[in-house]
């Protein structure tokens, strides 16, 4: 996510998302919140937790920081927890595109509006294909696109930066 010198590297697109983006980066950088990320670069503490009982004491001890994403309030409450043992970490919540349903789309938007999000994610969209709901069809497309604008739409007005999954769809996000 950075150039050989240290530099950020940044998204480029020429849809509207782009003029959002720029937006919500000036905002991020005057809140002390880290900038948009244009990968898929995050962790999830649940899943190596479970993989790894030990591992929030080695992450602790480690002096590392990370987004840790979250898809469900019972997880965020959860990875919300390990602050209490040291763990240092900006936290997300999205709308998954593999589950782009909008169940938790209130408890997004209360997240951003009291600051408890440093970064709203993952979302984007997601045609890996391998069950029929990621397969890429219109119908599909629709469902992911309505999270995905709502999750953008939200960054922009918190000023908040975006965490993207994106599978076979880039053209989605820069068009």
């Amino acid at each position: 996510n950075r150039t050989g010198n240290g530099e950020l590297i940044r998204p480029v697109c020429g849809h509207r998302w782009a003029d959002i983006a720029g937006r919500v980066l000036a905002r991020s950088r005057g809140g002390g919140y880290p900038s948009p990320v244009p990968t898929d670069a995050h962790i999830h503490f649940c899943d190596l937790h479970a993989r790894d009982p030990d591992f929030p004491a080695r992450f602790a001890a480690s002096g590392w920081s990370a987004c840790a994403a979250s898809h469900r309030p019972t997880e965020f409450a959860w990875t919300e927890a390990l602050r209490d043992q040291g763990l240092v970490f900006f936290s997300s919540f999205g709308i998954h595109p593999q589950w782009p349903v909008m169940d938790h789309a209130d408890f997004l938007a209360d997240l951003a509006r009291s600051g408890r999000i440093a970064i709203i994610g993952e979302a984007g969209f997601d045609f890996f294909g391998d069950v029929p709901e990621r397969v890429r069809n219109p119908a599909n497309e629709a469902t992911q696109r309505r999270a995905f604008e709502f999750q953008l739409e939200l960054a922009e007005r918190h000023g908040l930066p975006l965490l993207l999954h994106v599978l076979k769809a880039m053209d989605l996000v820069f068009e």
